[in-house]
């Protein structure tokens, strides 16, 4: 009889060591499992917010003009539709454009109106070239070649456009007395979207 108890402690003892040590590779097994559910689900911030990323990667590209926006809406081309879009108003600001390369270097070629002596036409096309980095949504570009001197602009970033606030400066308007073209000053906004 004591015999049989003895087997009976030994099979018992025996039967909860193996159960313990599958618990434990059970355990062990779950853990790991979890990890890689965690490990697996982190990613890049995919929702578009890019703030504090200064990756130039992900803002690199070409970026053409798609409006050019004044304060006052006018009829500048005297179609009878007036619009704060001077790009709506005049064909001179087609084929404006910017592209950043991934290298921190960008070019631009920049087309405007140009008013001499209450005429407008077409300004001749500004070339310029240089450096840019990006902050967050914010890219600042810098001028090296075919400015005068080094300029300096903050565009942000939403979608895939970037914009560039001008206050207080030059854009092209109509005197309301004479019928002449001339310039008004105001705060515009230049947007360029990515192709």
């Amino acid at each position: 009889m004591l015999q049989i108890a003895m087997r009976r402690e030994c099979l018992i003892l025996c039967f909860n060591s193996k159960l313990i040590s599958q618990m434990k590779r059970f355990f062990f097994l779950l853990l790991g499992f979890a990890g890689c559910i965690g490990a697996a689900s982190c990613s890049d911030d995919d929702d578009g917010n890019n703030n504090g990323n200064n990756n130039l990667r992900d803002m690199a590209g070409t970026y053409r003009m798609s409006s050019w926006n004044v304060p006052t809406a006018i009829d500048y081309d005297d179609d009878g539709d007036s619009s704060t879009n001077m790009m709506t108003e005049s064909t001179c600001y087609n084929n404006t454009v910017m592209t950043l390369n991934e290298d921190g270097t960008y070019t631009s070629t920049y087309n405007s109106v140009g008013i001499n002596n209450g005429v407008s036409s077409c300004a001749q096309s500004q070339v310029t070239s240089g450096t840019w980095t990006r902050n967050g949504n914010n890219l600042t570009a810098t001028t090296t070649y075919g400015g005068s001197g080094t300029n300096s602009w903050t565009w942000n970033q939403q979608a895939n456009t970037v914009t560039r606030s001008l206050p207080n400066s030059q854009y092209p308007s109509i005197n309301s007395t004479t019928g002449d073209f001339e310039y008004a000053t105001g705060n515009i906004s230049q947007v360029y979207t990515r192709q």
